[in-house]
């Protein structure tokens, strides 16, 4: 079964077990989907100190499109590491959204016209998985795909 490990930025690590529908269950009085062996996983995980977290195929499934959309920016926020004028690039963009605080990939790219536009793409996408900017990730994503800046709490 294909499982992942996380590191927070706060420190804190979790293993993720992905679990297929043939090792769940439903619980009877929660109605909450389980693992078979859940108890004993928690405990051996327990005294392992691994906080543990179950994930759900059927989850999985619902979030499809977001776990797609996702994995989509990846490759550009790896790209927007590379590049030497990256911070440049960040401001000049976090300035245009104080601006205008909802765009779409192709404004933001407009709005920094003289830079290449997959330089600024690499950003705008480093900068939403940072939680800088937002995105719906349930819709597709593709050069009219709305960014918003993240709204103060």
């Amino acid at each position: 079964m294909p499982s992942f490990w996380q590191r927070e930025r706060s420190g804190r690590e979790r293993f993720h077990l992905l679990v297929s529908d043939d090792v769940s269950e439903i619980e009877p009085k929660s109605r909450h989907r389980q693992h078979r062996n859940a108890r004993d996983l928690i405990d051996a995980a327990n005294a392992a100190g691994i906080s543990l977290s179950f994930v759900f195929e059927a989850d999985v499934l619902t979030k499809a499109t977001s776990i797609a959309t996702w994995y989509r920016l990846l490759p550009y926020v790896q790209t927007a590491h590379t590049l030497p004028h990256r911070q440049s690039i960040e401001g000049r963009l976090l300035e245009a959204f104080a601006h205008q605080p909802r765009m779409t990939f192709e404004q933001s790219e407009a709005a920094l016209s003289g830079l290449h536009p997959a330089d600024v793409r690499a950003v705008v996408c480093e900068l939403i998985h940072r939680g800088s900017l937002l995105i719906d990730p349930a819709k597709p994503l593709h050069r009219h795909a709305v960014i918003e800046t993240r709204m103060p709490a």
